[in-house]
């Protein structure tokens, strides 16, 4: 810091104290902090047979010391006469600096090293290669370590021209008339002024990676944009904003920051600046929120700001509700309502805490309703219905079932002397009744109804407090996962709401593919193959990049964004973690891409299925869901590649509305299926139905039963 502190007395002594607070705050800011080191990237170890090789540096270092860079090679035996060359590299593969060492490479393990002071060497990159000419009879080994001279200095120069290059180019557009290229010239400038702000907070709190990233970002984001200006002409002109892009092409959408009234207004702006017309209220994340939840005058305080701006700029606003945050606010009260680590809705006090809050909200919610898309009353709900008066209800249940307790012990496989044995959440002996099919899945079924039962009086409620508003629940992105018995059965949930809304996690790749594949494809089909006929959107779509190269992460979000929106997803919220500048691009970008052509869209989404993949839902309780649930993703994964529109046909769908036809109906390992959906299959290929089956047949009933 000696260095700083002799600068800015300089500056003082020659410009006087008047400029002292100025630079006190380019201190504090992170602009008079100097950076000057390097950093390795994975290194680059081919196999060998006969050569191990281990690199040993440094994650990084300052410049102001050279660094000793070892590679340790152990070999399988001796070999005389070894050539061992250790070079610095430019990008361009010149060698800045080199060391041969000759002599014999020794059976076991053999060191080299070599010393590299990088204070005098420019930004840039750089490679460490070791070369190996150890065999005659061998290839020359090769193993390379990426370098990256990065400084502070140099990203806030090159930042600062690229700004102003920025600005320069947006006065341009301002006088061209507006077409597609343009348009998304004017979204990619908007997102890299997001950029520079966030480039000069990374610097402020010294996270020298993330400002490095931004710092390409902005440079490659300027040079593509100048490219596509110079290089396109003629272009289609951009549709006008209408609804007919909301209503049938789909949409893209923004979390609205709810760190503070302010900070959501601000994302506001931000989705407005960017052609968004989507954004999620999740009202009960703000801390104002827990104050007064159930007093519509203190809510309105801090709400009403938010739903005035989202009225005057004519977004379209996503309310979401939390069980979460109205148990924690409650538990002093109310300490059942949190139980096992989820708030339980089961508890009755806490469904009519969340109910409560909900007609406080829509008080204040009431003289913007226009501007309302829809309402999600819980974001994954888990429910556990215990006690005396639950066991009493399954039993009466089971006696309409079995009649008498001898059937009852035939169809459990149990031993019970009479109904009144029967327990419920427990630990038992693994040959217990309790742990086989016929009891599990009478058991979860009947806890599934009472989950619905509860959800269907909240979106009720909900529906009398917000008439005429789309009433949905978020759930999570499991569908293809085993799920515990506390969550709701998914079509039965299907058929109490109106938007079939979800949230996920994407990462950047799934080896072999380059998206996250077949998630980003397979759960959304599969979610919406509970209820077909209504309309399923992504309220909490996290995506991470960290793995992709910064100048290919844009395109990687849009690539992203256009398959989900061409699929079963009508629309996609992005969330605040998520809302990093390159991530951003490739939503609005899509966004744009949507509102040109929306009926581009509406057509694949709705094109009907030509490839159903069979899903079970009693095969999902049967064993854990193993092996159909696997069993089906692969199914899913392979089908996708005909080239044919691709889905599953849910079992609750083909119990309810018979089996269409299909250019294919692939069948996974499914060992349990509803009787009545197994008989609609059986007349499917009595009437010649085509079926690719993979797996075994249908063995099982819904119970666990054998078919033979």
């Amino acid at each position: 810091m000696l260095r700083h502190r002799t600068w800015l007395c300089r500056m003082v002594k020659k410009s006087g104290w008047g400029c002292l607070s100025a630079l006190v705050w380019l201190a504090s800011a992170g602009w008079a902090v100097t950076y000057e080191a390097v950093w390795p990237g994975p290194p680059q170890i081919p196999h060998s047979e006969a050569l191990s090789v281990v690199a040993d540096l440094p994650e990084s270092w300052d410049v102001s010391n050279p660094v000793e860079i070892r590679w340790t090679v152990t070999a399988s035996h001796s070999y005389l006469n070894t050539a061992a060359l250790l070079e610095i590299c430019d990008a361009a593969g010149q060698a800045l600096h080199s060391q041969e060492i000759r002599g014999d490479l020794a059976a076991g393990q053999n060191v080299f090293s070599m010393q590299w002071d990088a204070a005098g060497v420019a930004p840039g990159t750089y490679s460490a290669v070791l070369t190996l000419d150890y065999a005659a009879d061998a290839p020359v080994y090769r193993a390379v370590i990426p370098l990256e001279r990065v400084s502070a200095d140099v990203m806030r120069k090159t930042v600062q021209e690229t700004a102003d290059q920025a600005d320069r180019l947006q006065r341009q557009l301002e006088n061209n008339p507006r077409d597609n290229i343009t348009a998304a010239a004017g979204i990619r400038l908007a997102v890299m002024k997001r950029a520079r702000t966030q480039f000069e907070e990374a610097i402020a709190a010294a996270q020298w990676r993330r400002a490095y990233e931004l710092t390409k970002y902005l440079t490659n984001t300027m040079r593509s944009i100048s490219a596509q200006l110079s290089l396109c002409d003629g272009q289609l002109p951009v549709r006008p904003n209408s609804s007919e892009a909301d209503v049938h092409g789909g949409w893209v959408g923004l979390a609205l920051d709810t760190g503070s009234p302010e900070a959501a207004l601000n994302t506001m702006d931000l989705a407005r600046t960017l052609g968004i017309k989507y954004c999620l209220l999740a009202v009960d994340n703000f801390p104002e929120a827990g104050a007064d939840p159930f007093a519509p005058d203190r809510i309105s305080s801090w709400l009403s700001p938010i739903l005035e701006q989202a009225s005057a700029l004519g977004m379209s606003l996503i309310i979401q509700f939390d069980q979460n945050r109205v148990a924690a606010w409650i538990s002093r009260q109310v300490p059942d309502a949190l139980t096992d680590g989820f708030a339980n809705l089961a508890v009755d006090s806490l469904a009519e805490a969340l109910k409560s809050h909900m007609r406080a909200v829509a008080q204040c919610v009431q003289p913007y309703r226009n501007c309302i898309a829809a309402v999600s009353v819980a974001v994954s709900p888990e429910m556990k219905f215990e006690g005396e008066a639950i066991r009493q209800a399954f039993i009466d249940d089971v006696k309409l079932r079995y009649g008498d307790r001898q059937s009852l012990n035939q169809a459990w496989r149990s031993h019970l002397a009479s109904f009144d044995e029967i327990m419920l959440w427990g630990e038992y002996p693994e040959h217990d009744y309790h742990h086989k099919r016929a009891f599990q899945y009478d058991w979860q079924r009947f806890h599934q109804r009472l989950i619905a039962e509860r959800l269907r009086d909240i979106v009720a409620t909900a529906r009398a407090a917000f008439p005429d508003i789309p009433i949905t629940v978020t759930q999570n992105d499991e569908v293809l996962d085993s799920e515990p018995i506390t969550r709701p059965c998914r079509p039965d949930l299907g058929n109490i709401i109106d938007w079939l809304a979800y949230q996920s996690t994407l990462n950047e790749v799934s080896p072999p593919y380059a998206l996250d594949y077949p998630r980003c494809e397979a759960i959304p089909a599969a979610i919406r193959a509970t209820a077909p006929g209504k309309t399923a959107v992504n309220l909490a779509c996290e995506i991470h990049v960290c793995g992709i190269p910064v100048e290919n992460r844009a395109s990687f979000v849009h690539a992203l964004m256009v398959d989900a929106l061409l699929g079963d997803v009508e629309g996609v919220v992005i969330p605040v973690v998520s809302q990093t500048p390159e991530i951003l691009e490739g939503v609005a970008l899509a966004g744009m891409n949507l509102q040109n052509n929306p009926s581009v869209f509406e057509a694949f989404r709705n094109a009907p299925l030509e490839v159903a993949v069979l899903f079970s839902e009693s095969a999902k309780i049967f064993d854990k869901g193993e092996p159909h649930l696997r069993s089906a993703r692969y199914a899913f994964e392979g089908a996708v590649f005909m080239g044919a529109r691709t889905g599953f046909i849910n079992e609750h769908c083909i119990v309810a509305s018979g089996l269409p036809a299909f250019s294919a109906l692939i069948m996974p390992e499914t060992p349990a299926l509803q009787t009545a959906a197994f008989e609609a299959l059986s007349t499917y290929l009595d009437a010649g139905g085509p079926v690719a089956r993979p797996g075994t047949p249908i063995p099982y009933d819904e119970r666990g039963h054998s078919r033979a």
